[in-house]
């Protein structure tokens, strides 16, 4: 279990992070902390219909990513 649980554990140092293994930013093109084999409902900043988006910029289009709104202990 505890496996599992590190193998979709966002990765927070870059140079650990390669186009092979983890997701880029639809809309400015930078790899985020989020690996591509990481199930869609399991994922932060990811919208529907358009695909994954950094932090930077979900934050930017749509306000507080719903991780922050967790750490933040707002709802």
């Amino acid at each position: 279990m505890l496996d599992l649980i590190e193998r979709f554990k966002p990765s927070r140092d870059l140079k650990d992070r390669t186009e092979t293994d983890f997701e880029k930013c639809i809309c400015c093109g930078r790899l985020t902390d989020v690996r591509k084999d990481t199930p869609v409902d399991a994922r932060t900043c990811y919208v529907d219909g358009a695909g994954q988006l950094s932090r930077e910029c979900y934050e930017e289009i749509y306000g507080p990513s719903p991780a922050r709104k967790i750490m933040d202990g707002s709802s």
